[in-house]
């Protein structure tokens, strides 16, 4: 949806029109009393800005909770890699100290 021309409320700026939003989601807003100003699309929907259109308002409120939703996906996959490698650590150390213990034991017995 091209959301270019759509005029906002902002609690801080005032009522302004969305002149851009690059590959990056970054709108540009410009608002008559400040000049342009950027903000995070759909962030800003949420926090800081309001569609005076309710359709681009509820697309943008549900981006951001798909957003999120995939922020915390990454996060918990993130987090069961480290543990998954943190838990190969102890027991690859784990696994190297009983070798050592056996090879200890093989060298004493040996030696009688």
């Amino acid at each position: 949806m091209n959301i270019t021309g759509t005029q906002i409320i902002s609690d801080q700026y005032g009522i302004g029109t969305i002149t851009s939003i690059t590959d990056t989601m970054i709108m540009s807003i410009s608002f008559p009393e400040v000049g342009e100003k950027r903000f995070m699309y759909p962030d800003a929907f949420c926090k800081s800005i309001q569609s005076e259109d309710t359709i681009i308002q509820e697309e943008a409120e549900a981006a951001w909770i798909v957003k999120l939703e995939k922020k915390k996906a990454e996060e918990a996959a993130a987090k069961n890699a480290e543990d998954s490698a943190k838990f190969e650590a102890e027991t690859l150390f784990k696994n190297l100290g009983t070798a050592l213990t056996n090879t200890n034991d093989i060298y004493q017995n040996a030696d009688r």
